[in-house]
């Protein structure tokens, strides 16, 4: 399996690198992917849209769907407005927060698999809070959009068609795990 991460920010394409050696990182901006069209299997934008204006954030919405393969999935994760950081100036930077369905309006054009909101309560008595949504984009076949179901299985070559119960463990915990938050979008093609 081949990673590759991208960021608008050097310094942390700088930092990733040292920390994740083995991956490929590129310096961009998530509205302006320079990768030909369904070159990845995976995407994970982790926290990733909360900086985004409304005209950037539609732009990397196209982008994120233009990048990903037919039949290929994307996890999204963002602070929901009941977060503890909800409000706050963010020290000058733009920030703005989803609900679950908010994601799900801005990626209507795939599959939803899952899609959940998680409230965990900090020791200081706030609640960080998240939306966490897992799409598949459809397959073209025939020249038309096919559905299919959630519970197929891999093919011989290991690819998946569809997300088993084996398979959302991995992507709604381990890919979280994986990404840290960092570098914003992890694009994964399997080599």
């Amino acid at each position: 399996m081949e990673v590759t991460g991208v960021d608008f920010s050097t310094e942390a394409i700088g930092r990733c690198r040292v920390a994740y050696p083995k991956a490929e990182f590129v310096e961009c901006d998530a509205s302006s992917l320079p990768f030909p069209d369904g070159s990845f299997d995976l995407v994970t934008a982790v926290h990733v849209l909360e900086n985004l204006e409304d005209g950037r954030l539609e732009e990397a919405a196209s982008e994120i769907g233009r990048v990903l393969a037919p039949g290929g999935y994307l996890f999204v994760r963002c602070f929901t407005p009941d977060d503890m950081r909800s409000g706050d100036s963010r020290n000058g930077i733009f920030y703005r927060y989803y609900r679950p369905e908010d994601v799900l309006e801005l990626f209507a054009g795939m599959d939803v698999v899952s899609s959940e909101r998680k409230d965990e309560p900090t020791r200081f008595g706030t609640v960080r809070s998240r939306a966490e949504c897992l799409f598949r984009k459809r397959s073209r076949t025939d020249g038309r959009q096919e559905r299919r179901g959630s519970e197929q299985q891999a093919s011989p070559d290991g690819r998946p068609h569809g997300v088993g119960r084996h398979m959302r463990p991995y992507l709604q915990d381990e890919v979280p795990k994986l990404v840290g938050g960092r570098p914003d979008v992890v694009l994964r093609h399997y080599g």
